[in-house]
């Protein structure tokens, strides 16, 4: 380890993704931004993917949970064991492009304190089919009404952040078990500026595992953490933001088969919010009752 700091911290939590985590780690040793250590934090899996990269890189070490204890308490971990002045944040079944450090550390150099975060663009892969397509954020007129509207930068792999902002008091709620990375950005918005790069600069990896109710669990807590905040922004952002909560209360009940609850609340949503037709268009026939259902997408 040298004995001087690195700049970056890349904080990668793990859990039984043996399959996936070598071409993450590869991804981040071909970035054109060299000066980074990696932590990747084993959140006690049970498929041995910890142990087939250990030796790899002298950059990299393992940390390792006792029991499982999700994602946002192995980021912290990795948090706290990191030594970087900033953290890079990275799925094990996500990937970066060569650029993505180099781009947003010269962002957040640029801007200087007030902005302590940076998430970017990405390219999203659609599990299995293979299909890609760049996701772009409206974020650039202001993050936190668009954040309103579901957290559309998956940060879990764009997210680069100060190390003293999140060891100063906001570090993720362990308590959530998904969707903890939405929490984070709707409190990090209040205090600070969220700078945003248009260029796709990761490959996210999507997939249908959303854990209904770990999912409705954090949805509860975001809109009692949240709520008064927001509907201090005024009507229509008190509308977004309880038409996102009902649309991913839709994705939870369509993922657990219930058809007709999932229909229902995609279509209070849409009366709250009518304004992004695009989506729903795209979701209804997902959501509709069926007799007949297939493989999970």
């Amino acid at each position: 380890m040298s004995a001087s700091p690195p700049r970056v911290s890349v904080v990668i939590p793990l859990y039984n993704r043996a399959h996936t985590i070598a071409r993450a780690l590869a991804s981040v040793e071909r970035q054109r931004f060299g000066d980074f250590e990696i932590v990747v934090v084993d959140d006690a899996s049970s498929d041995g993917g910890a142990g087939k990269i250990g030796g790899r890189d002298p950059r990299l070490r393992i940390l390792r949970h006792e029991a499982n204890r999700g994602a946002a308490a192995a980021r912290n971990t990795g948090v706290d064991a990191a030594r970087g002045e900033y953290i890079a944040f990275l799925d094990s079944d996500d990937e970066w492009l060569p650029e993505k450090l180099a781009t947003q550390i010269a962002v957040l150099d640029r801007h200087g304190r007030g902005c302590d975060a940076v998430v970017s663009a990405f390219i999203l892969v659609d599990e299995p089919s293979g299909r890609r397509h760049a996701v772009r954020a409206p974020f650039r007129r202001d993050p936190r009404r668009s954040l309103l509207l579901g957290c559309a930068v998956s940060p879990g792999s764009t997210l680069v952040c100060r190390r003293d902002y999140l060891v100063g008091g906001h570090l993720f709620d362990e308590r959530l078990r998904r969707l903890e990375d939405w929490d984070w950005l709707l409190t990090y918005v209040r205090e600070r500026d969220l700078a945003l790069i248009d260029a796709p600069l990761a490959i996210i990896h999507g997939n249908a595992n959303a854990h209904g109710p770990f999912v409705l669990a954090a949805l509860a807590t975001i809109e009692d953490r949240h709520g008064a905040a927001i509907a201090a922004l005024g009507p229509r952002a008190r509308r977004m933001f309880r038409s996102t909560l009902l649309l991913e209360r839709a994705a939870a009940s369509y993922r657990s088969r219930e058809w007709r609850r999932a229909a229902s609340m995609l279509g209070r949503s849409l009366l709250l919010y009518p304004f992004r037709w695009d989506f729903f268009a795209r979701m209804l026939p997902r959501l509709l009752p069926r007799r007949h259902q297939g493989p999970l997408p």
